[in-house]
């Protein structure tokens, strides 16, 4: 069961929706599950900007996925979340990729706290990257370890690093321990982006070597000419 509290003036009103995102009684239009706004006369989401109407009474759009039943939209072709709300989230009204970035934090020991937060700061920005079609990449940070995330086509593979590409200029993300940075990545919506849950950080380093100082010395004679438009060059000591 999920809750949500909205406050109106002084009083504090308390929503507890079903994983489905259902509500035991009707209210008004507003932001409901998962931050969607909410239709007051069918208590449905419009997602993805209109794309598919969501009912959570019946927990299923009411119009099919375009990339069902053979695409990446499976066999039921009006099914929410591919029947996993509780782990998953479908802003936009279009299939639910599963990208195995859990797996792959638990597989490398990551511990449960960090793999948690990663997973709410990123789920929705990696969801978004895998409806566009193209290849891309960023790199996470979690707590201490360091992960590549490619992403074909809606596919994800991932290949653990040492730290962030030193050369690479891109947009910082960071929040509790989490940080992203952009190597690669497609336009997205700023309200599925990652700076929608995340601190954007300046990626510029910091050069902590003191600074030197150039000796300069002094200008010979050879020079001087030069300056007032002699063609004599350094080395050659005969007067104009």
């Amino acid at each position: 069961m999920r809750k949500a509290a909205k406050q109106r003036g002084l009083m504090q009103q308390v929503l507890s929706y079903t994983a489905y995102g259902h509500l035991p009684a009707m209210v008004t239009a507003g932001v409901g599950f998962n931050g969607e706004l909410r239709d007051g006369v069918t208590q449905g989401y419009a997602l993805g900007n209109g794309h598919r109407f969501y009912l959570p009474a019946l927990m299923r759009f009411l119009c099919p996925d375009a990339l069902s039943p053979f695409g990446r939209g499976g066999v039921n072709a009006y099914m929410y979340c591919g029947g996993d709300p509780v782990n998953h989230i479908d802003p936009s009204g279009k299939t639910i990729v599963k990208t195995g970035f859990g797996k792959f934090m638990k597989k490398n020991n990551i511990d449960l706290a960090h793999r948690k937060r990663a997973k709410r700061y990123l789920r929705e920005p990696m969801q978004a990257i895998a409806e566009q079609e193209g290849s891309y990449r960023f790199t996470a940070k979690v707590g201490s370890s360091y992960i590549e995330v490619n992403v074909k086509n809606g596919s994800f593979t991932y290949e653990s690093k040492i730290g962030f590409d030193l050369l690479s200029e891109a947009a910082r993300y960071q929040k509790h321990g989490i940080v992203v940075s952009l190597q690669e990545v497609p336009l997205i919506r700023p309200d599925r982006g990652f700076s929608s849950k995340m601190d954007h950080v300046s990626s510029a380093r910091v050069i902590e070597t003191p600074a030197i100082l150039p000796v300069i010395s002094q200008p010979g004679p050879a020079v001087l000419n030069l300056r007032s438009g002699s063609s004599l060059h350094p080395g050659d000591s005969s007067e104009a």
